[in-house]
């Protein structure tokens, strides 16, 4: 499963005091020190879902073969 409109192929350089970042539709600039302060603050956490897919892709796995023998 894949974020729709997402692209894999993204590009980033570090020109001076500037982070540049091209995704293919979208070019980004972020301040070096914006980003800094950004990452000196408190921890953004989001759930990951692809985890829980893959332990359930195991378990499904584990049990169709049991069911074999």
């Amino acid at each position: 499963m894949s974020i729709p409109g997402y692209n894999h192929f993204v590009s980033v350089e570090v020109w001076g005091d500037k982070i540049i970042a091209t995704t293919g539709r979208e070019l980004l600039v972020f301040d070096s020190d914006d980003v800094r302060e950004a990452f000196s603050k408190r921890p953004i956490l989001t759930p990951y879902g692809a985890y829980f897919d893959r332990v359930r892709g195991v378990a499904y796995i584990v049990r169709r073969s049991l069911w074999r023998f």
